[in-house]
């Protein structure tokens, strides 16, 4: 579930994990701060990361500190640094300073070929104040102060969880949806067991889409109430999850607040996935009932089209809602954050 405008405070009692890096050398340790752990390491030839003395501080070297990829993928975006000053009331810039992020892996947490990068010069960042970070998706952040120090108490970020895999129910237990393969045993929501036929993959190029027209929809944990989904439910707009015997698109279920279109996704594009199965099934993703691939969109719109037999597949005998106009009240109401809640 997205963190946002969540602070990460580097300096304060409240870190969960302080490893207290000490001055000089090749340092690393880890750190964990709201719920999201990260690793810091660095090269500097005095630096330190304490919560109660100085924050992460860096001086004539280079820190850098990652979000840490397990158990799930995660980038920061709308971040702001904020800046402070030592315990005794040091300035916090000296000399020249720069912060270089970076996007070094995919949304499946893949190493990217060639990482994305922005710089953030020395002349944009105000001593004993905020410096903001170019739109993107970053999950690893790098401190350079070649010829003085700088230190940073706090960042404020929305922390973009996007899974590995969806979790789909199968015969042995939950599974990343792009681990699965043909002959797979999968879980249904009544409880039979139906076989992958095929396991369609379509690659999102980002740069060339409209986000609004190709962006997933996000169902955060427990929207539906009842616990459900059990962790948030990426899919696509298209895809209907089913609600008290009706199919609903996810689209059509948008409330702007536990259900919405994710506004950013990683720039060099991301993976939806669609699972065939002999007939057209409700499946168990995240523990909520979800359909099987029905063949409205050809398979030859997949990368991996080619490996389907191309056969009809018949519609489930279930009403279907693929507009937010057709959405009943009681569902609307049902859906409520606070309905939920209660």
């Amino acid at each position: 579930m997205p963190v946002t405008n969540a602070t990460f405070d580097f300096r304060g009692t409240d870190i969960a994990t302080d490893t207290s890096i000490a001055a000089g050398g090749v340092q690393n340790g880890t750190l964990t701060e709201q719920g999201i752990t990260f690793s810091f390491s660095s090269n500097a030839g005095l630096a330190n990361f304490s919560s109660t003395a100085f924050g992460l501080s860096v001086s004539s070297g280079t820190a850098i500190l990652t979000i840490n990829d397990t158990p799930s993928e995660e980038f920061f975006s709308d971040l702001v640094f904020n800046f402070g000053s030592s315990p005794g009331g040091s300035p916090t810039f000296v000399g020249t300073n720069s912060i270089v992020l970076s996007q070094t892996k995919t949304a499946n947490g893949a190493p990217m070929a060639t990482a994305i990068t922005a710089v953030i010069p020395d002349s944009q960042i105000v001593a004993n104040g905020v410096a903001t970070a170019p739109a993107g998706q970053w999950n690893s952040i790098q401190f350079n102060s070649p010829n003085g120090f700088m230190i940073l108490d706090s960042i404020t970020a929305t922390v973009n969880c996007f899974l590995s895999g969806t979790a789909i129910a199968t015969e042995t237990g939950a599974r990343a949806v792009e681990t699965l393969k043909p002959g797979d045993l999968l879980r249904t929501a009544d409880g039979r067991l139906e076989a992958v036929v095929w396991l369609g993959e379509m690659e999102i190029d980002t740069r060339l889409m409209h986000p609004a027209k190709v962006n997933p929809i996000c169902i955060t944990a427990g929207a539906l109430g009842n616990g459900l989904p059990e962790r948030d439910l990426h899919l696509s707009a298209d895809h209907a999850v089913e609600i008290d015997g009706v199919l609903y698109n996810a689209g059509a279920l948008v409330n702007g607040a536990t259900i919405y279109r994710v506004a950013k996704m990683p720039m060099d594009g991301f993976t939806y996935y669609h699972i065939e199965t002999q007939g057209h099934e409700l499946l168990l993703a995240e523990g909520v009932a979800a359909e099987s691939f029905i063949d409205y969109v050809g398979r030859d719109s997949f990368e991996n089209g080619d490996e389907a037999e191309v056969r009809a597949i018949p519609e489930m005998d279930l009403p279907r809602v693929s507009s937010a106009r057709l959405v009943p009240d009681h569902i609307r109401a049902c859906l409520a954050p606070d309905a939920v809640a209660a």
